[in-house]
């Protein structure tokens, strides 16, 4: 596999996964209808992820990838009933992509994505289950054009990247707290051009799981810790305030 087709796929590699991490981000992270929100018709809120996550080449699947990364993301949505809200997504992240060799043991070396925006929208549903137990689903679309990808200082190409995320949770408070547990499917694309040549690259393990716990003092300001296991190692705080 020559330099130039394993920059390419490095790159895509990076961006797609800089984009599950940017997934972590909303407030209560991935979980969804925790919390009963009908008294309040909007929410803002703020996430920090830390991510590691594998890849690979969609065309060479024996070549293999390390992403790390840290992000914040922002978003701000609207309640439409107790059990159904939508909101907006904006976030920066730094990323850096660990070549783990392919089948020969060849090796590229780290890729330095830098900063990076991205935007994104989704929605969240929830019910009741019995003795207080909420079973929520969340969807996501997220979008990450523009991507510079350097390789010891140079820029190699561009790339753009788009994820399309669903989880699914079962919740119930305690008091204050409210744990979590959940499934979650990423379907991560990523478009590369580097020489003038396009190429693509998915993230290795679609499937995951999550635990965390979400803290509510009041009626208004909420605040969630998060892991992410299977597809992804990551850990997310998460804040955010209703009104």
């Amino acid at each position: 596999m020559s330099n130039e087709h394993r920059i390419r796929t490095t790159t895509h590699v990076s961006s797609a996964l800089l984009l599950i991490a940017l997934a972590a981000g909303p407030a209560g992270a991935l979980s969804v209808g925790n919390i009963n929100l009908s008294d309040h018709r909007f929410f803002v809120g703020l996430a920090a992820a830390h991510t590691t996550a594998d890849a690979v080449d969609a065309v060479a699947p024996k070549d293999k990838f390390e992403i790390v990364k840290t992000g914040f993301v922002a978003n701000a949505g609207v309640n439409f009933t107790e059990h159904l809200s939508a909101y907006l997504l904006a976030g920066l992240s730094d990323a850096k992509l660990k070549d783990k060799a392919d089948a020969t043991g060849a090796s590229v070396g780290t890729f330095d994505m830098g900063s990076s925006f991205s935007w994104g929208l989704g929605a969240r549903a929830s019910m009741e289950l019995f003795d207080d137990f909420r079973l929520g689903g969340d969807f996501r679309f997220l979008s990450s054009p523009g991507h510079e990808l350097k390789l010891g200082g140079v820029n190699r190409g561009d790339a753009d990247l788009e994820e399309v995320h669903f989880a699914a949770t079962i919740a119930r408070p305690f008091a204050v707290w409210t744990p979590y547990f959940g499934l979650k499917i990423s379907d991560v694309r990523v478009k590369t051009k580097v020489a003038g040549i396009n190429s693509r690259v998915e993230s290795e393990d679609q499937f995951g799981v999550l635990l965390g716990a979400e803290f509510m003092p009041g009626s208004k300001f909420a605040a969630a810790i998060e892991v992410r296991l299977l597809d992804e190692t990551a850990a997310s705080i998460s804040t955010s305030w209703r009104f």
